[in-house]
């Protein structure tokens, strides 16, 4: 029983490794930003700034948010046409 539990250990492991070097990389960024005046940087703390996102990101997810949008509309009035002229075709 014991030794299944072994079995988890290398990959637990690899994964954390990982984890702590990504973070430390971000860490790393964060002091670049703000050694070089990123004042998203400067004003939050490393938490704030790992957690919160970019204005360039939120335009991103707005501009993709908007797309989709568009497409669901069209999709809208695609099926109200087919549902029209199938009640037209009824009567």
């Amino acid at each position: 029983m014991s030794m299944e539990i072994y079995q988890f250990v290398a990959p637990v492991l690899a994964l954390a490794f990982c984890g702590i070097l990504m973070l430390h990389a971000k860490y790393v960024s964060w002091q670049f930003d703000r050694d070089h005046g990123d004042e998203r940087a400067i004003s939050n703390n490393f938490v704030q700034w790992l957690l919160h996102p970019t204005k360039s990101d939120l335009l991103d997810e707005n501009v993709r948010l908007r797309s989709d949008l568009a497409k669901a509309k069209d999709e809208c009035e695609r099926l109200r046409a087919i549902v029209r002229t199938r009640n037209s075709s009824a009567d």
